[in-house]
This record gives structure tokens, C-alpha cells and sequence, in this order.
């Protein structure tokens, strides 16, 4: 049934040899429950780094843009803190990324991926292991922003939330930072949440 909508209903009985009675006259109204409200809350990433295979001590917490790449190997991570009021289910979650430079025949696959991990020190040796898929991003362009569905890896609507995005494709993408975006809020790393 759909929220907030009229309906009506007619009763009738049936004895244990299997006779029905008439319905009920007239029939009853009965309207079904509003549907939740709905909130949106946007959050900039609060850590983001890239993840070199080749260099795989060396921490780039401080880079303007995050690399994923097939050849050589880079992946990157996100972390975004979710703080909301009012809100117990999340029904979407969308991350927003900005193409940098060049452009990509893939823009990379998105997966969960560990908490606990910080943009100063974390490397491809310490950092957490890719964990569930959850979207593919196709062919992106420079200067282009994009959106993709997370929304089965964001479960809770307070607290760390983190993603590690990785390519097999050796056509790199080149994202926006958050040191990268210098100010300019369009171009951060940004997960944008709804929930009721």
C-alpha cells in the first residue's frame, strides 16, 4: 500500500463448512500512514588520500589530487564523518567527485573498506583492504563532477564512513582533493546522505 492514501474495506465471515456471508454494508474507509519525512545532509570528506603500489611507505595525505590507476597501481581512500538529527534509516547516499585532469576511460570502482585509518600516515602497506563493491564509475571527463550510488555501504546514519576506490583499467583518473579543491566547496570530495 502507498503512504497516505484512502482506501476501503468491506468485511465477511466464513463458517467451518466453508459458507461466506454477505459484506458488510457499507464499506469501511481506512487511510494508510504519511511516509516518514525525508532529510539531506551533505559532508565533505574529512581525510582523503591516494594509495601508490610502487611507493608503498611513501603517504600522499597531502597531494591536491587522487589517482586511480591500473598501471602502475594507485587506489585511494575517503573518509566522511556523517553527523544527522532526526534520522534513524538511510535511503540514498551519493558521493560527488570532480575529474582533475585528463580524463579516463574508467573512473573507477568503488568498494567499502576499513575505518580507523589517518590521511598523515596511512600507505598502500598500512592502509585497509578493499571490501565490498558497491558501484563502478565509466568513462570520465576532465573538469566533469559525478555521482555514485554508495548508498550499501553507508548503514548508519551517524558516524565514520569510509571508501576505497581502485581501477583495472592503466587509463588513469585524476580527482580533486580536499587540499586540491582550494576552498572552492564544488569540487570537494563530498557524500551527500537522505535519510528518514
Amino acid at each position: 500500500m502507498s503512504p497516505s492514501q484512502n482506501y476501503s474495506y468491506e468485511v465477511t465471515a466464513v463458517d467451518a463448512a466453508g459458507n461466506e456471508s454477505g459484506k458488510s454494508s457499507p464499506p469501511a474507509p481506512a487511510t494508510t500512514s504519511p511516509a516518514p519525512p525525508t532529510q539531506t545532509f551533505a559532508f565533505d570528506s574529512t581525510a582523503d588520500v591516494t594509495l601508490d603500489q610502487v611507493n608503498g611507505t611513501t603517504n600522499y595525505g597531502a597531494d591536491t589530487k587522487l589517482v586511480v590507476d591500473g598501471s602502475p597501481v594507485d587506489d585511494f581512500l575517503l573518509k566522511f564523518n556523517l553527523s544527522t538529527t532526526g534520522c534513524s534509516t538511510v535511503t540514498s547516499a551519493k558521493l560527488r567527485l570532480t575529474d582533475k585532469a585528463d580524463g579516463s576511460v574508467k573512473g573507477g570502482d568503488f568498494y567499502t573498506t576499513g575505518s580507523g585509518w589517518s590521511e598523515g600516515t596511512v600507505n598502500w602497506s598500512n592502509a585497509p583492504a578493499r571490501g565490498v563493491l558497491l558501484a563502478s564509475l565509466g568513462p570520465v571527463a576532465s573538469g566533469s563532477t559525478y555521482t555514485v550510488d554508495v548508498t550499501k555501504g553507508v548503514t548508519a546514519v551517524n558516524g565514520e564512513v569510509d571508501f576505497r576506490v581502485s581501477t583495472t583499467s592503466g587509463d588513469g583518473a585524476h580527482y580533486y582533493s580536499r587540499e586540491g579543491a582550494a576552498g572552492n566547496s564544488s569540487l570537494t570530495p563530498q557524500l551527500t546522505v537522505t535519510c528518514s
